[in-house]
């Protein structure tokens, strides 16, 4: 499992042949994160709030924790697909297609807030 330290890259996987890659927006900064199992936190990633990435074999689930009222509660990401077509669909989530023959590679569903 790969595990970033830097905001900039807080996550990466592959999709036919091609490396994507998630980060947080801004400038970025050294985080330490903490592995446990087949899961990465980031406590701290911001003031109160806590990032968490399950990884297995065929998914990742990403999980944001506000610990306080007064936690930032929007944030904005980075994502770079190299030559992976990426579209946004009406219900907010995100498609991955392959250039060569416009192949559904991966469709991440648009964020749940609870």
């Amino acid at each position: 499992m790969y595990v970033p330290a830097s905001t900039a890259t807080l996550a990466r996987f592959e999709l036919d042949g091609q490396q994507v890659t998630l980060g947080l927006a801004g400038a970025p900064r050294r985080v330490t994160p903490t592995v446990k199992g087949d899961t990465v936190t980031y406590a701290g990633i911001v003031d109160g709030v806590e990032l968490s990435y399950e990884v297995t074999a065929t998914s990742m689930k990403e999980r944001m924790l506000l610990r306080s009222a007064a936690a930032v509660s929007t944030f904005a990401f980075t994502l770079d697909a190299r030559t992976l077509a990426v579209a946004q669909r009406k219900d907010g989530s995100i498609e991955f297609r392959s250039p060569p023959d416009n192949r559904v590679l991966l469709v991440m569903p648009a964020p749940p807030v609870r």
